[in-house]
C-alpha cells in the first residue's frame, strides 16, 4: 500500500526535475546566441582604423614594408630581405609627391617627383647619393636635361627654353655658367663665353639675315668691341665692320 503524502513529494520532483531542465535548454539557447552575436562582431570589419605606424613582416620575422608619418610627411617604404629600403613613395610637408628606388646600400639612385612649384622631375644619383643627370619639365612645358660632375654640381645642361631657343650650357667645377652655344627660334646660331659671375665675355653669332657678328665684353658685361661681316663675304657695313664702345656703350669708333 502507497503512502499517498510520498506519492505527492514525488511528483512535485518530477516536476522540478522537468522545470529545472527547461531552464538549461532556455539558458543553452540564451548563452549560444550571445556567443554567436560576440563572434558575429568580432569577425565583421571596423569601419576605420587609426594607427601611428604600420610595419609589414615577413614569414621569417623580418620588416617587408612601412606605412607611418616621419617628420617630413607620410611614407609607405619596402624592404629587402637584408632589411635596406629598396623602394619608397612619399609625399613632402609641401606636399610634392616622390617615388623613390634605392640601391643595395639603401642610397638613392633614381627619384620621380613633382616639386613643390609643380615641375615634374627625374632624377639619377650615383653610389654615394650624389645627383649626376635630371630631367626636368617646367610649368610652360620647356625640358631640361641636366648632368653634374662628382660633387653634384652642375656641370651641363641642354634646354629648350619657351621662346623656342634651344641651347646647350657648360659650367665649371663651381656650377658657374661659361659656355653656351644655342639656335634661336628663328634659326640663327650663337657661341657665348661668360665670365665667372656669369656675365658675357664673348659672343660669335649668325643673325637671321646672313651677317656673322663677333663682340667682346668687359667685365661687367657690356660689349666694348663688335665685328660685322657680311653673309656674301663683304664687310656689313649697314652694321659696321668693326665697333668700339666705351663703358656706357656708346660708340668710339667705328671702321668703314
Amino acid at each position: 500500500m502507497k503512502d499517498p503524502e510520498l506519492e505527492v513529494l514525488a511528483r512535485r520532483l518530477d516536476g522540478l526535475e522537468r522545470t529545472a531542465r527547461w531552464w538549461k535548454v532556455g539558458a543553452g539557447v540564451v548563452l549560444g546566441a550571445l556567443g554567436l552575436i560576440l563572434l558575429l562582431g568580432a569577425t565583421l570589419p571596423p569601419d576605420e582604423i587609426r594607427a601611428r605606424r604600420f610595419v609589414l613582416t615577413g614569414a621569417l620575422g623580418h620588416v617587408v614594408a612601412t606605412l607611418e608619418e616621419r617628420a617630413d610627411g607620410p611614407s609607405l617604404t619596402f624592404f629587402d630581405m637584408a632589411g635596406k629600403p629598396r623602394a619608397e613613395l612619399a609625399i613632402k610637408s609641401d606636399g610634392s609627391p616622390s617615388l623613390n628606388f634605392f640601391d643595395r646600400n639603401g642610397k638613392g639612385s633614381l627619384v620621380l617627383t613633382v616639386g613643390g612649384d609643380d615641375w615634374p622631375a627625374l632624377a639619377f644619383f650615383d653610389k654615394d647619393g650624389r645627383p649626376r643627370a635630371s630631367f626636368r619639365l617646367a610649368l610652360d612645358g620647356s625640358p631640361a636635361l641636366n648632368f653634374y660632375d662628382g660633387q653634384g654640381k652642375a656641370g651641363a645642361r641642354l634646354a629648350a627654353l619657351p621662346g623656342g631657343t634651344i641651347g646647350l650650357y657648360l659650367a665649371d667645377k663651381d656650377g658657374n655658367p661659361r659656355a653656351g652655344l644655342s639656335v634661336g627660334a628663328d634659326g640663327s646660331p650663337a657661341l657665348n663665353l661668360f665670365e665667372k659671375d656669369g656675365k658675357k665675355g664673348a659672343g660669335l653669332g649668325v643673325l637671321p639675315s646672313g651677317p656673322i657678328g663677333l663682340y667682346l665684353s668687359d667685365k661687367d658685361g657690356k660689349p666694348r668691341v663688335g665685328l660685322a661681316i657680311a653673309g656674301d663675304g663683304s664687310p656689313a657695313l649697314a652694321l659696321s665692320s668693326l665697333v668700339l664702345f666705351d663703358e656706357k656703350g656708346k660708340v668710339i669708333w667705328k671702321s668703314p
